[in-house]
């Protein structure tokens, strides 16, 4: 009798011990911010920061600079973009809306993934405090890779090494359906949604048209002012069309070649507008800045690769006005040395 009782005693703490574990293995991992003073110094110094954080602070590097042309949106666009492996590629690939709504708006973490006690290389890692803040991907056991709001670079560093207001929470979430199915079904979501999507960034559309025909560089307060919120909008509205026009099928960067603002057309460089699209009458933006006798436009432009041979409606290529303006300045040049001989 007494050894059927032990017998019994043991198979309990047994199945206790196993459910525990089990309970265990499954439960997900979420770990708090140190609290100690310097660390929660830092987190305050990279929030209020504008420099790069890599100069001051040697445990966080910038490993990547977006390239010219690519759109990495914002800290939850990039890292379900990279866990995807499909990073640059949205809206291309990755029908996205951008911004922080959409993952919550189509349940991202929740229907694609599941929150893990075990983080490996390439899982996310969701920052919060009563809801999640920042998105990253794991990179290894100590380390974290994510892109910090619209900074144009994409930074490594400590689980907790970030802007304060990242909260103070992390978790970490690996997938659960195969890359191509999760694609194809987040697609499908937003395709439901296109109506209220189309109205949304049409309106954001027309609002890039009239800032690239209205604005002037009245001071560089107001330059700073207005290509920081193009930015915001490029990087928190992945739809938004850069090469999207107007009644004349100019485009912003067209429009702003032509208003001679060239800081803003190089921000839509930046974002991948079409540097040799023709408008209505069949001019790109090399044709206007030549008629504008912006040298150093042109020269900017043919930097970049601005075709000289593209015909507009008059059979006239940007080389052949380039040509004639320049036989212009010539002799405009000549009558100003005879004048100043005859005097």
């Amino acid at each position: 009798m007494y050894y059927i009782f032990l017998s019994f005693i043991s198979f309990f703490i047994t199945t206790i011990l196993s459910i525990t574990s089990c309970y265990c293995a499954q439960s997900p991992l979420i770990v708090y911010a140190p609290k100690n003073a310097e660390l929660q110094q830092i987190r305050k110094n990279l929030y209020s920061g504008k420099q790069k954080p890599s100069d001051f602070y040697p445990f966080i590097k910038i490993i990547k600079q977006i390239p010219e042309g690519k759109r990495y949106g914002v800290c939850y666009d990039y890292a379900v973009s990279k866990a995807l492996n499909c990073v640059g590629k949205i809206p291309s690939l990755l029908l996205i809306e951008g911004g922080e709504k959409w993952i919550t708006k189509y349940n991202i973490l929740n229907d694609y993934f599941k929150e893990t006690a075990y983080p490996k290389k390439g899982d996310i890692v969701s920052y919060r405090s009563t809801t999640i803040h920042h998105l990253g991907v794991v990179h290894d056991t100590n380390y974290v890779d994510s892109k910090w709001g619209i900074k144009d670079y994409i930074c490594r560093h400590l689980t907790f090494y970030v802007p304060s207001a990242y909260g103070g929470e992390v978790r970490y979430h690996t997938l659960i359906m195969p890359i191509k199915d999760v694609i194809q079904d987040i697609n499908k979501k937003i395709i439901m949604n296109l109506h209220q999507i189309t109205y949304n960034f049409n309106t954001v559309n027309h609002w890039l048209l009239s800032t690239a025909e209205k604005y002037h560089e009245i001071d560089q307060e107001h330059i700073d002012n207005t290509l920081r919120k193009v930015s915001t909008i490029f990087d928190r509205n992945m739809l938004t069309r850069v090469d999207t026009t107007n009644t004349e099928k100019q485009t912003p960067f067209i429009l702003a070649i032509k208003n001679r603002n060239l800081q803003l057309a190089k921000l839509f460089y930046r974002y991948g507008a079409n540097i040799n699209k023709q408008d209505g009458y069949g001019n790109t933006a090399l044709h206007y800045a030549i008629h504008n006798n912006s040298i150093r436009t042109v020269k900017y432009l043919i930097k970049i690769g601005c075709s000289c041979c593209i015909k507009n409606n008059l059979k006239k290529t940007a080389y052949n006005y380039l040509k004639t303006r320049l036989i212009s300045l010539s002799l405009k040049r000549k009558r100003r040395k005879q004048s100043c001989l005859k005097r």
